[in-house]
C-alpha cells in the first residue's frame, strides 16, 4: 500500500469485524462480556448485595445494612471513653445536631421531648488553622528546584506566626469522648 493513501474499511466490510466461535467467559445481565472476571460480571449485573455482617440484601452502593450500621455505631459509642463536659460544644451522635451551649441543649431537649442520654452526646474538639508551606502551595508553579522570592517567604513566616498565635478555632468536630454531666440543670447524668 502506498504510504500517502490512508486505508478505508467500511463497517459493512468483512475486514471490520468477524465472528469468533469458541470463546467462553462471563456475561452480565446487560450483555457485557467480562471474560474470565466472574466477580465483575456479577457486580455489574447485580442491583443488590448481601450485607457483610448479617447477609440481608442491600443496595450494592453500601457494604452493611442499616440495622448492622446502627448496631455498630451503638457499640462504638458505648465503648468510647467518658469525660466531664467543661463547656465545649457538643455533637449528638443520634441526630447529627451540634449544641453550642448547655442552654441550647436544654431547650432542644424540652422542645423535642428527649433527654441528653438519648442524644448520645460527644464532646467536640476544635479545628485550628494549619500553617502554610509556600513550597507545597506553589510546587506546581515553580520550576524544578525553584524557590519562592525572599519577600514572599518573609510574608509566609509572618502569616504562620499569626496562625500559631490564633487560639480561635475555625470549626469544631465530634471528638473521642462521651459527654458526662455531674451537674446539669435537669439533674440528669449521662
Amino acid at each position: 500500500m502506498n504510504a500517502d493513501k490512508k486505508e478505508i474499511v467500511l463497517n459493512t466490510s468483512d475486514e471490520a469485524a468477524k465472528p469468533i466461535i469458541g470463546i467462553s467467559g462471563w456475561v452480565d445481565r446487560h450483555g457485557r462480556f467480562w471474560g474470565t472476571d466472574e466477580r465483575m460480571a456479577r457486580w455489574s449485573g447485580a442491583t443488590h448485595i448481601a450485607c457483610e455482617l448479617c447477609g440481608v440484601p442491600i443496595e450494592k452502593t453500601r457494604l452493611i445494612c442499616g440495622r448492622c450500621w446502627a448496631k455498630r455505631q451503638a457499640e462504638r459509642y458505648a465503648n468510647m471513653p467518658k469525660k466531664e463536659h467543661a463547656g465545649e460544644p457538643l455533637y449528638s451522635d443520634t441526630t447529627g445536631h451540634y449544641f453550642w451551649s448547655v442552654d441550647e441543649l436544654d431547650e432542644y431537649c424540652f422542645d423535642n421531648e428527649t433527654t441528653p442520654e438519648r442524644l448520645k452526646l460527644i464532646i467536640c474538639e476544635p479545628v485550628y488553622a494549619k500553617e502554610l508551606n509556600p513550597g507545597d502551595i506553589y510546587a506546581d508553579d515553580l520550576p524544578e528546584d525553584g524557590e519562592i522570592d525572599d519577600e514572599l517567604e518573609v510574608a509566609f513566616i509572618a502569616l504562620n506566626k499569626a496562625i500559631r498565635a490564633c487560639k480561635t478555632p475555625l470549626s469544631w468536630i465530634p471528638g473521642k469522648y462521651v459527654a458526662m454531666f455531674s451537674n446539669n440543670p435537669k439533674g440528669e447524668t449521662t
